[in-house]
This record gives structure tokens, sequence and C-alpha cells, in this order.
């Protein structure tokens, strides 16, 4: 009886010594410590390093490994709206910290309150470009405009944005510039078969029957002139 009780009380010394040296060399020893930190998909690293720290993120070589915050860089990057898609990564076998992100890529640029400067992505995410990548497509971007320069508006043509299916990517791809008139109506140039259109979406509502509307009206052969679309009714739209 007794023996059996010293084997017990032996393995589950053991088992409290074997936790101990594991707590030691993850929380302590210089075994496993940082020693790279990789960040990829973007130019603008040091952006991503300073969000970290304004958050009291410690993130730097010869940390110990165990004690990088994982949950708190993954909460950073969600909060940064310019990034499209981001994963982190830590590696105890080369000991290194990796942060992969994929940027933004915005199809149109509006000015939203204090004229600051906004993007929409091909989803219809609205977002402030940070990186410089981002920046620098500023010139080239079609202008969102509205007449009442509201908030709203912008909202609206983000709202039919991200309702454009995937075969309509030509739209996103030719587009030349998105304006919001005081009625609300969401007026669209771009190309269609490489032709210049200009369509009147009216609101940005009954969007998917609009589409449809769309796709039929375009191989109809009486409008392959047709550059000019009126689906504010989509029940009767207007070619010329």
């Amino acid at each position: 009886m007794n023996l059996k009780k010293y084997k017990r009380a032996f393995v589950v010394s053991i088992v409290i010594l074997l936790v101990g040296v594991i707590a030691y060399i993850l929380g302590w020893s210089t075994l496993l410590t940082v020693k790279q930190i990789e960040i990829t998909g973007t130019s603008s690293q040091a952006v991503i390093s300073n969000q970290l720290a304004s958050k009291e993120i410690t993130l730097t070589p010869g940390m110990k490994l165990a004690r990088v915050d994982i949950r708190g860089i993954n909460r950073s990057l969600s909060e940064m709206k310019w990034l499209d898609t981001y994963s982190i990564k830590r590696s105890w076998i080369s000991r290194d910290i990796s942060i992969a992100v994929i940027e933004k890529t915005a199809v149109a640029k509006a000015k939203g309150a204090n004229s600051q400067l906004l993007y929409f992505d091909k989803n219809g995410e609205i977002f402030k470009p940070i990186s410089a990548k981002q920046i620098a497509l500023q010139s080239s971007l079609p202008l969102v405009i509205s007449d009442k320069n509201e908030e709203a508006d912008l909202a609206e043509v983000a709202l039919l944005l991200a309702m454009l299916p995937d075969g309509f990517n030509e739209l996103l791809a030719g587009l030349d510039g998105i304006s919001i008139g005081k009625s609300g109506f969401i007026v669209m140039k771009s190309a269609i078969n490489g032709k210049s259109v200009r369509i009147n979406w009216g609101r940005a509502d009954h969007v998917a029957q609009k589409i449809k509307v769309l796709q039929a009206l375009v191989k109809l052969p009486e409008n392959k002139a047709a550059s000019n679309f009126d689906l504010s009714l989509p029940t009767s739209p207007i070619v010329s």
C-alpha cells in the first residue's frame, strides 16, 4: 500500500517538475525567444509596427516567444480598415513571428467630411488610404461626386458596389466616375464590352433586379450602339 503511495507521489513530482521546466523554458529561458519578426504583403511595415506600439503590444526580437500577444495583434490588425486580409504565425521551431497582410485595392475615391479622402474597394467597403501603395493610386482613381456631399450618399454607393456580381468586373475595371444627384440617384460612367456607357441606377435598391435587366438589355442586338441605360425604374428601363 505504501509502495503505491510512493509511486503515485513520485509520478506527481515528475509531472510537476516537467510542468515547471516547460513553463520556465517558455516564459523565462533564452532558449525560446523571438529570433525574427517578418511583415509581408505591404511596404508600409512601419505603419503596422507603430499601430501595434500604440496599443502597447510589444513585438521585438529577443522577447520571450510565449509572451507574444497573438490575440492582441489580431485585434489590432482588425482595426486597420486599409487591410483586406491578415494572418499571424508563431513558429516554435524557427522562433519567427510572421505577419502576412493583403492591402485593400481601391476602385474609386471620394471626399468625406472635412474633405477627407476616402476609398471604395470592390466590395463597397469605405476606407482611408494609409499605405504608400494606396496613396499612390489617388490620381488614377475615378471620383465619386455627391451634390449634397453627405456620408449617406457614399454609403449608398458602397452598397451598390458591394452588390455588383463578379460577372460585372468590367464595370469596375472601366469605371470613369460616379455621381449622386440631389434626388439620390446614382449615375455611373463606365464601359461595357469596351464601349463607354452611362448607367442611371436610381437609388441603391432592387440592385439584383436592375443588374438582370442591364444584362438582358446589353445582349439585345438593337442596343448594340446604346450608351445610356436608365435603370431607375427596372420595370420600365430607358435605353438610348
